[in-house]
Order: C-alpha cells, then sequence, then structure tokens
C-alpha cells in the first residue's frame, strides 16, 4: 500500500528481506531488487534531472518490486530511496547483496 505525504505519493516496500543491488559501472546505473519473485506492472519516474533519473517499479497491487537509479556516479540505497519517495520500515539494509550487471542473470 502506498501513502501519500505532503502531496507526494510515497510508495512502500513490504517486504523485510534485504535487496539485491544490480550495478553497471559503465553505464552509471543500478538497481535496487527489492522483491526478485515480483513482476512489474508499472513504473513511476519520479526523478529526472541533472542528478540523474530514478524510476521505481511496482507490482500490480502498488507494492515496490524495485528502484532504478541511471546517470548516478555514486550513493547510498538510504539516499536512493528518499530521492525515489520509497520507504522500507521493515526491510534488512544490513544484509544487502551487491553485483555486477553482467552477473544479473546468473
Amino acid at each position: 500500500m502506498n501513502s501519500t505525504k505532503n502531496n507526494r505519493t510515497v510508495f512502500i516496500v513490504d517486504s523485510p528481506a534485504p535487496p539485491v543491488v544490480t550495478v553497471d559501472n559503465e553505464a552509471q546505473a543500478l538497481y535496487v531488487h527489492f522483491n526478485r519473485r515480483a513482476r512489474v506492472a508499472k513504473t513511476k519516474e519520479v526523478l529526472c534531472n541533472r542528478e540523474g533519473v530514478i524510476t521505481v517499479d511496482l507490482d500490480r497491487k502498488g507494492k515496490v518490486v524495485g528502484i532504478e537509479a541511471i546517470g548516478v556516479d555514486s550513493v547510498s540505497i538510504r539516499t536512493l530511496c528518499q530521492k525515489a519517495h520509497v520507504a522500507a520500515p521493515r526491510t534488512d539494509f544490513a544484509e544487502t547483496r551487491w553485483q555486477p550487471a553482467f552477473a544479473a542473470t546468473n
């Protein structure tokens, strides 16, 4: 379920599982997978400026599947979630796994 705060939608991550972050250094892009089994039904662009492009992928129930950031040099997951208007109160970020883009299909 998503909520509205200060006239802006806040997207909610429903999973307590740690995310998997796929990094593509060449493309200056990353994708934070919160639910690898869910299918993306809708993509919301939440930021598009000189800082880059950030989109939030949602499943058919409106739950966050993942966050994509393109054109970023470096960013923390906390900052990315803030910029994407994503709240993940139950997610265990301490066990976040990182993988290069070429290994994402393995």
